[in-house]
């Protein structure tokens, strides 16, 4: 009778070890899918290179650099210039603005004064 007892009270223990090895396995399961699925994303996002690098004939590492390169030294001078256009075109609406508002006041109060003299 104790061998029986204590067969139970291990068979109990294992069936409770193996409840929770069970539920540490889904959660790892879960972070593999999770895992997974980040790596198809970054899979996908880097597909134009892949085929950018299967038809020069080079690594994928490689082509990446050389995208960047050109990326950086055609778009940052882009950058710049737009900058600059509109420092530009803020500082001639500044100077132009004074202008125009005295003009329209001007041509305004003009009118003011033709509608009372006449």
């Amino acid at each position: 009778m104790a061998l029986a007892g204590d067969q139970r009270k291990t068979r109990s223990e294992l069936v409770a070890q193996r409840t929770a090895e069970s539920r540490t396995l889904a959660g790892l399961r879960v972070e593999r899918a999770k895992a997974d699925g980040e790596r198809q994303l970054a899979g996908a996002d880097l597909g134009p290179i892949r085929y950018l690098a299967t038809l020069l004939g080079a690594g994928d590492q490689e082509v990446l650099r050389w995208f960047i390169l050109v990326v950086a030294l055609l778009l940052d001078p882009a950058a710049v210039l737009l900058l600059l256009a509109a420092a530009s075109a803020r500082r001639s609406k500044r100077c132009l603005r004074p202008h125009l508002v005295r003009s329209t006041f001007d041509s305004c109060r003009g009118d003011a004064i033709e509608g009372h003299s006449g």
